[in-house]
């Protein structure tokens, strides 16, 4: 990790405030979420043509 200078060197209070906060940001690895297949499915068929209208 790339530590940045800040101006005004924070004092010791601050300096474990933004460590905290960078740390709580952060984003976190996930695991991956399982693919969920859609509830509807086309009924009709193109050989029908009663379904096209």
């Amino acid at each position: 990790m790339h530590i940045l200078e800040i101006t005004p060197r924070p004092t010791e209070d601050e300096a474990a405030a933004i460590a905290l906060a960078l740390e709580e940001l952060w984003p976190k690895p996930a695991a991956p979420q399982p693919e969920i297949a859609p509830d509807w499915r086309f009924a009709s068929r193109w050989w029908n043509k009663r379904a096209l209208g």
